[in-house]
């Protein structure tokens, strides 16, 4: 895994552009053994090499000389036979199988959101499923993802996440086959109007009141041709402290 040197926030978008021609053209000048499976997102790359370890370091250096302002780091073990990429740590096994699980990095803080944060309820509701449902796609070994799991729970319970809630949906997770769970996600269209206004946990059931009137508004023909399904609520966080007064 190497990953190029960024710049500011807009730089990850120029450069999915930039690199794809770059690569293409780094990749061609290199006579020496040959990267596979290279994947690259954004600023972080991951390829699988069956060279030496003085092969790669070469390999490393032509990259670097090929472009004047890109600068290439790379972080890899050929003890262990394995790499960090992203949030994952990727190694292969004595049996020559790959084998994935989850990399923190060293000193990261918990910060997952507080169940008393002004928030909808739904969404802490939510998250405890959803970080189980990460460690599932990550871990590929089913004792190795269990263990995580443990972890995970300890540290949603310091941040007052409640143990039944936290059970149940780790419940749920175990429920998911792991390769239903890794297939791609195509998001439905929603064909809804939206409304959307700042969060305020002391307004009304706004979901239902829309709701109701929706189904006055469409007994005009008319109307229910403009929105045939019911609008819906997209909440938002508030910008500025005059919009939470």
């Amino acid at each position: 895994r190497i990953g190029t040197a960024m710049g500011t926030r807009a730089a990850p978008t120029f450069a999915c552009l930039f690199m794809g021609a770059v690569e293409a053209a780094m990749l061609a000048a290199w006579f020496g053994v040959q990267p596979r499976k290279w994947r690259r997102y954004i600023d972080d790359i991951f390829f699988l090499w069956n060279g030496t370890e003085e092969e790669l370091i070469e390999f490393i250096n032509h990259l670097n000389r090929f472009h004047p302002f890109l600068r290439f780091k790379s972080s890899y073990n050929f003890t262990t036979k394995s790499v960090n990429f992203l949030d994952t740590v990727i190694s292969i096994t004595d049996a020559g199988f790959i084998k994935t699980t989850l990399y923190t990095k060293p000193g990261k803080k918990c910060t997952y959101l507080l169940p008393k944060s002004c928030h909808p309820s739904h969404i802490c509701d939510n998250i405890p499923f959803s970080l189980g449902l990460r460690l599932l796609r990550i871990c590929s070994d089913e004792d190795d993802f269990k263990n995580h799991l443990t972890v995970l729970k300890e540290t949603l319970q310091s941040r007052g996440y409640r143990k039944k809630s936290i059970e149940n949906a780790f419940s749920r997770v175990l429920l998911i086959n792991r390769h239903e769970a890794l297939k791609k996600r195509e998001k439905k269209k929603v064909d809804r109007t939206a409304l959307p206004i700042p969060y305020d946990p002391r307004l009304p059931n706004i979901s239902s009141i829309l709701h109701r009137f929706w189904k006055v508004m469409v007994s005009n023909p008319r109307l229910k041709r403009i929105f045939p399904n019911p609008p819906m609520v997209c909440w938002s966080r508030p910008r500025n402290l005059k919009d939470i007064l």
